[in-house]
């Protein structure tokens, strides 16, 4: 492979023009509620439970899941979400 010439955002441009994705990069923005788990060393439904606010945690575990949550930059994905509740609340405009 050829050196890297450039760099931005996660996106490596080597000298042979070719344009790489650094892995890291793409991982940071693509975590889903699995990977958050993973790292804070808590099941799934922790997890849940501190994203939606519902049911019983430790104030410590609260914390871990919390600091991963902000460190990945983790957001829910609304489509997930809507699928799970049958509800999209989206409203569509037609001109």
């Amino acid at each position: 492979m050829g050196l890297t010439i450039g760099q931005a955002d996660g996106i490596l441009l080597a000298e042979n023009n070719m344009l790489q994705v650094d892995s890291a990069f793409v991982r940071k923005n693509t975590m889903n509620i699995y990977d958050i788990a993973k790292e804070a060393g808590v099941s799934i439904a922790t997890v849940s439970r501190v994203i939606n606010n519902k049911g019983t945690v430790s104030d410590a575990t609260r914390a871990k899941v919390e600091a991963v949550l902000s460190r990945s930059g983790y957001t829910p994905s609304a489509i997930a979400r809507g699928m799970v509740s049958k509800s999209m609340r989206t409203v569509a405009v037609l001109t």
